[in-house]
């Protein structure tokens, strides 16, 4: 097995075991084998909306992760399907950015697995870990 495929299936057996030991991460649908393309639930309370300045919560969120040809080199892509209100997500796109440290300014390092990506993804939605 080459290397992609061998850190793709690691991926995949790390992000069963999050999901099996957390309440917060439910993975829906899977796309390859071994997996390049994930849909998850994430099930934290967030902000969505600011109604009349005040926030709107909701506790279930949809996650998309692509894992592109290049990765483990390049950051997987992580896009919000459902709305969240926060400086980290573009607004009506809900692409991620993950920061500005790291290897390619957005807080990735080839040396992270997906389940810390996903960890991390719910610390900037739950407004734990952000950048202005």
């Amino acid at each position: 097995m080459n290397p992609r495929l061998m850190r793709l299936q690691g991926d995949f057996s790390r992000l069963q075991d999050l999901e099996a030991r957390s309440s917060m991460v439910k993975i829906e649908q899977m796309v390859g084998a071994p997996p390049e393309k994930y849909e998850l639930t994430l099930l934290c309370r967030s902000i969505i909306r600011l109604e009349n300045h005040q926030p709107v919560y909701a506790n279930q969120h949809r996650l998309s992760i692509i894992l592109g040809k290049d990765y483990p080199r390049i950051s997987p892509e992580f896009k919000m399907l459902t709305p969240i209100w926060h400086p980290n997500i573009h607004e009506t796109e809900g692409w991620i950015c993950m920061g500005h440290e790291g290897v390619d300014r957005r807080g990735y390092s080839p040396s992270m697995g997906l389940d810390d990506l996903v960890i991390r993804v719910i610390q900037i939605i739950i407004y734990e870990n952000y950048s202005k």
